[in-house]
C-alpha cells in the first residue's frame, strides 16, 4: 500500500542553520575528545527484526528507496521524505544532481522497474516479491526547490509496480 502527500507548504531552515564556522568549531571540538575505545556502550533493547522499516529525508529519502529495494527481505516499509526512484542516478553524478532532482520528465520509471527486474535475475537486490504487502509512505512539498515535486510522483509510480 502506497500512501502519499503531496503538500502545498515551504519551509525555509536556512536562518536557523549555524554558521559554517560554528559547525566547523564543533566538530573540531568532537574530534578533540579523546574517548576511550574500551568505552562500554549501553546494551539496546531487542528488535523485532521480521517489522524493520526505513526512512529518509532528501538525499536520506534516496537512500531509504535503495535500502528498501535492494534489502527488500529484510524491511516492511519505508517512508521517503522528498526522494526519488531506486536506481534513478544509474550511477552517474550528472543524472543524480540534474534528472533525479530537478528534470523528471527525463525520468523513465518503465526502465528503472526494468532494471529493478534485471537487478533481482543478477541477484543484485532481493526479490520485489517481498515488497507486496509492504506499506510506504511518501512526501513532498510542492515548494521544494531541491527535489521537485514531480520527481517524489516518479518515485510513487515506481513503487506502484511492486506493491499491491
Amino acid at each position: 500500500m502506497v500512501f502519499c502527500l503531496f503538500a502545498d507548504v515551504h519551509i525555509s531552515f536556512a536562518s536557523s542553520l549555524p554558521s559554517m564556522t560554528s559547525l566547523k568549531s564543533v566538530a573540531f571540538a568532537l574530534a578533540s575528545l579523546n574517548l576511550a575505545a574500551s568505552t562500554d556502550l549501553p546494551s539496546l533493547p531487542s528488535v523485532n527484526e521480521t517489522d524493520l522499516t526505513v526512512s529518509g529525508l532528501s538525499s536520506g529519502g534516496f537512500m531509504a528507496v535503495q535500502m528498501h529495494v535492494a534489502y527488500s527481505a529484510r524491511f516492511r516499509g519505508a517512508g521517503v521524505f522528498a526522494g526519488g526512484p531506486w536506481y534513478c542516478a544509474q550511477g552517474q553524478e550528472t543524472t543524480a544532481l540534474v534528472t533525479c532532482m530537478s528534470t523528471p520528465f527525463m525520468l523513465n520509471v518503465d526502465n528503472l522497474v526494468s532494471l529493478t527486474h534485471s537487478a533481482v535475475q543478477d541477484g543484485n537486490v532481493d526479490a520485489v516479491k517481498n515488497m507486496k504487502d509492504d506499506k510506504i509512505w511518501i512526501f513532498s512539498g510542492s515548494k521544494d526547490s531541491v527535489v521537485k515535486q514531480e520527481v517524489v510522483k516518479k518515485l510513487e509510480q515506481y513503487y506502484q509496480s511492486f506493491i499491491t
